[in-house]
């Protein structure tokens, strides 16, 4: 089968312009019943109507697929497909409003291939919504929806479940996409079982979830979930069996949607058997489909060709271990009578060289492994977390010893150091030429903190000079804008060694040294000091934090002049940090720079010797407003702008004085037994200490009956008079009723003539506003407010009743967390007997 040129995808231009299509390719494998009959096939870019038709018996895509500049038939469709084992992107995708007919069966995306970092990307299309009604997991990679305008249900999925994971919310990306959406998901989507492990900005974590409006997202239940397991497909209260992945149709291995490792024989495996290689991670073949039967794909041309009958040099893929791989890893060269990775040293491992490469994205670090020299390197990464792409520039770089004529960093927030650049040795060609007039530029990086240190042991040394990066290119030599790099660690870099001008003797010129000088570290500590601060008058609510003017001097080793200013001349910027602390805080960074921090920031002040005195002595902050019984940390900062230096204090902690704490609130009595009540309240609003027991007081009083038969219930109206709903309990008849019954006396709370018009009484007013508001359940609520008696037992003056507890019960809380979304609430109670005084 003959080649076909594809184009290449960026995710920030989609330069999507070759019309050429990639012929796909199906190898049918026969499985047993429950992971079916499987048909693969290869990555597919799909750029006219009719190529769908190809793909309409496949069940998994390896690697990625594409559909881009495409208008479709509403009842265009891929029925099979359930997984995609790359990325999937659409592009200028038109005349269908959902997703849903199109890819009715997809459940996994792994993402082993990504697209600037996501594995499902929607751009420029006329969709109505994303639906992707089996769509279950992605495995790796995020999800970004750009220029969508017609758009909705975004908010409505709740795509951190398909995330599975807690990571940054840099996973998803929406932009500019319906801006008339009323996203809403009708009842039978709320699902309890739904709530999400973590959360998302726009994202409701309780439900309900749906891809549209007529269309429930199918969300495993919370119990599968906390056991790393997935469910079934139609009932998600049912778990899966543990190396199932997406969903299955039965609890056994046999069932599975997809493997967790790999499927062989019907059924899911850890491993591979004996004498079989893992294939992309995902399943097994022989060494004979490895070497012949696997079609080679090479990454940085994106041509495919087809090796059936091709001899063993040519053989497409290669055995490395137990696995068949594309290629050899460094280190090893392929044995051409058996296709195996043999290892190699020195000069007998093959020495790749490779084109001039522009790298704006993690993906196109693939076309760099493997490299030992390169044209030119031009390196701008700006989306991913700086982990990722830290651990993913030591894989690229790790063969790559010489740059032919520049190398330029730049612009690439995720960087915070240039470790990866320690095994180059070379950058441009003795006595060549470069029309690159600059050689090496590390600028605009906002992150960048360090740099690198010479490679001391490795393969050999691409010259007989010393260790370390030797600059040939006559071109310039720029370190501009990098705000958190020192400008002494760049300095540094030539005085070591690390970074070697050649030929010996040439030397950085003035403009160079000027702009490394004045253009780098402004958000840097460069050259601070740590002082010592002192904590005093410690209160409840207020403290002193000073610290002497002199322990900064002593600790500052400028020399003379700059240390003089630091006295009399020199401009002081003095700020500190102070915050809630519950455990210990790592670093500095944590307070300064996390905006969603609780700390709180104020100028200081400093005293001077006398009024015509420009010397500082002793500086001071008193703070206010703190809460009692709390443990703070505190951070002072030093800043000499004019100097370009500092001092900073260490993290100090200290804990406010105890005062007594706020009154216990809402304490209710409810009657057991004939001689047991059981009290309950919720814990102060304020505790102000860590409580250690309650004191409580009891006393019986006896019950007026003739008052109540005769009181004015429309001049004074108790609680449980006016709302008969309360008399119902669920430990039986009303134990006040029953008193009441017992002696012959009813109680009328009806009287419809003689209560008509009346006017609800103030406190009893705010005692029904009190019993309607959410901060505290109702009779509907799944733990009801106890209800045989008043939940406010006062006097005959509305005063608090004073009683006595005759024994030290034991009293239980609980967090009432069901009913307080804002807060957390802590209800206690205990049980108690008593006897009454009259008997």
């Amino acid at each position: 089968m003959r080649s076909v040129r594809t184009s290449v995808y960026s995710l920030h231009l989609y330069t999507l312009l070759s019309l050429s299509l990639i012929p796909i390719a199906r190898c049918v494998i026969e499985l047993p019943a429950g992971l079916q009959h499987q048909v693969v096939c290869r990555r597919s870019d799909i750029r006219e109507p009719d190529v769908l038709l190809e793909l309409a018996e496949c069940t998994v895509v390896e690697g990625d697929l594409f559909l881009a500049f495409l208008r479709l038939q509403p009842n265009s469709s891929i029925p099979m497909l359930r997984e995609i084992t790359g990325s999937l992107l659409l592009y200028d995708v038109y005349g269908i409003d959902s997703l849903s007919q199109l890819f009715p069966r997809l459940v996994i995306i792994h993402g082993q291939t990504l697209i600037d970092d996501y594995a499902f990307v929607v751009k420029n299309t006329g969709l109505k919504d994303v639906a992707l009604p089996s769509l279950r997991l992605i495995r790796r990679g995020g999800v970004r929806l750009d220029n969508n305008p017609t758009l909705c249900h975004i908010n409505t999925v709740n795509w951190p479940v398909l995330l599975n994971t807690s990571a940054s919310r840099t996973l998803l990306k929406f932009n500019q996409n319906g801006f008339q959406c009323t996203d809403l998901c009708e009842t039978r989507c709320t699902n309890a079982s739904g709530r999400s492990l973590v959360s998302f900005e726009n994202t409701n974590a309780d439900g309900p979830f749906c891809w549209s409006s007529g269309l429930c997202q199918s969300i495993c239940s919370l119990r599968c979930r906390q056991l790393g397991l997935t469910c079934h497909m139609q009932h998600p209260d049912q778990c899966c069996h543990r190396e199932c992945l997406g969903g299955c149709y039965t609890n056994r291995s046999s069932g599975c949607v997809s493997c967790v490792h790999v499927p062989h024989k019907g059924r899911c495996l850890t491993k591979c058997p004996a004498g079989l290689l893992l294939y992309l991670n995902r399943r097994c073949v022989t060494p004979s489909q490895c070497l012949r039967q696997i079609p080679h794909e090479s990454v940085s041309s994106s041509t495919i060709l087809h090796s059936d009958g091709l001899p063993a040099s040519q053989h497409s893929y290669v055995i490395y271990g137990e696995t068949c791989v594309s290629k050899c890893p460094t280190g090893f060269i392929k044995q051409i009578s058996t296709g195996r990775c043999m290892t190699c040293d020195g000069d007998r491992c093959p020495r790749k060289r490779c084109r001039a490469f522009f790298i704006r994205s993690l993906k196109d670090l693939d076309g760099l492994r493997g490299c030992w020299s390169a044209d030119a390197l031009y390196l701008s990464i700006q989306g991913g977390d700086s982990e990722s792409v830290m651990r993913l520039l030591d894989v690229a770089f790790s063969t790559l010893r010489v740059v032919q004529h520049s190398l330029r960093i730049v612009r690439s927030p995720p960087i915070t150091s240039l470790r990866f650049l320690s095994n180059l040795e070379q950058v441009g060609v003795a006595n060549g030429s470069s029309q690159h007039w600059i050689a090496v530029e590390v600028s605009e990086n906002d992150n960048l903190k360090e740099l690198w240190s010479v490679r001391l042991i490795g393969s050999p040394p691409v010259s007989s000079f010393t260790p370390g990066l030797h600059l040939w290119s006559t071109g310039l030599v720029r370190f501009t804008q990098n705000r958190r790099l020192c400008p002494d660690s760049i300095f540094q870099l030539f005085t070591s060694g690390t970074l070697k001008l050649m030929p010996p003797g040439r030397s950085l010129i003035e403009a160079e040294s000027g702009l490394i000088s004045i253009t780098n570290g402004d958000l840097a500590r460069c050259n601070w000091t740590e002082f010592p601060v002192s904590v005093d008058q410690v209160t409840a609510s207020s403290v002193r934090i000073s610290w002497s003017k002199h322990s900064i001097v002593k600790h500052y080793d400028r020399p003379s002049p700059t240390t003089t200013s630091l006295y009399r001349n020199e401009v002081v910027l003095a700020i500190l940090y102070h915050c809630p602390a519950s455990t210990n805080i790592s670093s500095w960074e944590d307070i300064t720079r996390d905006s969603s921090s609780p700390c709180r920031m104020g100028k200081v002040s400093c005293e001077r010797l006398n009024r015509n005195s420009s010397e500082l002595t002793n500086c001071f902050k008193v703070l206010t407003d703190l809460e009692p019984a709390t443990r703070y940390v505190v951070y002072v900062e030093m800043r000499f702008p004019l100097s370009r230096s500092g001092a900073h204090s260490h993290l100090t902690y200290f804990v406010t004085q105890s005062i007594n704490p706020s009154v216990p609130r809402y304490a209710w009595l409810n009657p057991l037994e004939d001689n047991t009540l059981r009290l309950t309240w919720i814990a102060p609003d304020k505790s102000n200490n860590l409580i250690g027991h309650y004191l409580i007081w009891v006393r019986t009083m006896p019950i007026p009956l003739p008052n109540l038969v005769g009181h004015n219930f429309c001049v004074k109206k108790p609680i449980w008079a006016s709302k008969p709903s309360l008399f119902d309990s669920r430990h039986g008849t009303d134990w006040l009723s029953t008193q009441l019954s017992s002696s012959g006396n009813s109680l009328n709370v009806s009287n419809q003539s003689e209560c008509h018009g009346c006017s609800a009484c103030p406190m009893l007013d705010e005692y029904e506003q009190l019993f309607r508001s959410h901060l505290v359940p109702t009779q509907n609520s799944h733990s009801h407010w106890p209800s045989s008696v008043s939940r406010w037992t006062v006097d005959t003056r509305d005063q608090p009743l004073a009683v006595q507890v005759r024994k030290s019960p034991v009293v239980s809380c609980s967090v009432l967390s069901r009913w307080l979304s804002t807060r957390v609430e802590r209800k206690c109670w205990l049980s108690f007997h008593y006897e009454s005084d009259d008997r």
